[in-house]
């Protein structure tokens, strides 16, 4: 019954509070309105005079200026660089080295003595058959007088002149055999590593040295079908480094395959490289680096300048202190730098360090 009581009191009390709060209000709401008035014309007072006196903040960005150059597209494939001409120089035939007259990295002259086996038997055997060729030619021809005045048989003139044949292909054999105790550079080029020395014993076939040419050099690479038709016979292309990207030289495209690779969908291209001034090496990863399409006059700018978007690419041009976005379309691409095709004039100036902090007619000062 207590907690009944309390609880009507505590209800009433907050009724009687309420409605003398209601009461008051009522009385003084407009001397209230009036000051609520007063307090925000002094604070929308405040807040223009300082926008009139302070100003809209520029923000700070760099720019750059569209300018009219050239402008080239490439195709870049990579491959290692191989020698034109390159041969294993191997021994003929058994024997004892006696002589290398070249030294490793030298260069020789086709034919130039690349090595020399021992050749003692080879030239005894040669004496002694070139020896038997003289006696069965003064043979033959004695037979053959002899025949020629009635006192020979002729059987005996056949068999001189069968055996004379045998003992000039026993010379010819000799003498090939001679020959073959020595080996001569077949072509122009560069000594390699030697694996022996004088004195070592080698077996027939066993690889001396190598032999190469260097005075131009080729590279394979792999041109994408779709980019191969871009390319001919006879182009001219950059050797540049496959990872530093250096100017090494120029070549020319000497071959291009009519296949194409069904599991890489390519084309292979050669290309010819002259190195006359042996300044680049068989084994060197290169670059061809070869110009498809070219512009001498197109209007470009930095990539830097570029803001792409779901709508589109666009860049922030400044006009009048103001900035001022506007789309663009893109053509040839080269590094850094990108053609222009429409939306942009030599001249103006594009917004680079800055362009995502800003929006179109936004203030900017230029740094």
């Amino acid at each position: 019954m207590i907690g009944k009581i309390r609880i009507n009191f505590i209800l009433w009390s907050f009724l009687i509070v309420l409605a003398a709060g209601s009461v008051l209000i009522a009385l003084n709401w407009d001397l209230l309105k009036s000051k609520i008035t007063k307090m925000n014309v002094r604070f929308d007072n405040s807040k223009v005079s300082t926008n009139v006196s302070g100003g809209i903040p520029r923000i700070p960005v760099r720019t750059a200026t569209v300018k009219v150059g050239y402008i080239s597209e490439r195709l870049r494939a990579v491959g290692n660089l191989y020698s034109e001409r390159k041969i294993n120089v191997r021994s003929p035939n058994n024997g004892f080295l006696v002589a290398l007259p070249v030294s490793e990295g030298s260069h020789v002259k086709m034919g130039d003595v690349l090595m020399q086996l021992d050749s003692d038997m080879a030239t005894a055997m040669l004496l002694a058959s070139r020896a038997q060729l003289q006696f069965d030619q003064q043979n033959y021809n004695r037979l053959k007088g002899l025949v020629e005045k009635g006192y020979g048989a002729r059987k005996s003139l056949q068999i001189a002149e069968a055996k004379l044949a045998t003992s000039h292909a026993e010379v010819i054999r000799n003498e090939r055999l001679l020959n073959e105790r020595k080996v001569v550079a077949p072509f122009d080029g560069v000594i390699g590593q030697l694996y022996y020395s004088v004195g070592a014993f080698v077996t027939s076939g066993e690889v001396i040295t190598k032999l190469w040419n260097d005075s131009f050099l080729y590279v394979d690479v792999r041109i994408a079908e779709s980019d191969a038709k871009r390319i001919r016979k006879g182009m001219k292309f950059d050797v540049e480094n496959g990872i530093t990207n250096d100017l090494l030289n120029h070549g020319v495209v000497k071959f291009i395959s009519s296949d194409i690779d069904p599991i890489t969908r390519s084309v292979l291209v050669r290309g010819l490289i002259p190195n006359h001034n042996q300044t680049l090496r068989t084994g060197l990863f290169i670059a061809m680096s070869l110009i498809v399409k070219e512009k001498p006059e197109a209007v470009i700018i930095p990539r830097d300048a570029l803001v792409f978007a779901l709508g589109g690419t666009f860049v922030f041009k400044v006009v009048n202190g103001n900035a001022q976005r506007v789309r663009v379309n893109l053509g040839i691409e080269q590094g850094n730098m990108v053609e222009i095709i429409q939306g942009l004039a030599p001249n103006d100036l594009v917004i680079t360090d800055g362009r995502f902090r800003v929006l179109h007619g936004v203030p900017v000062r230029l740094v």
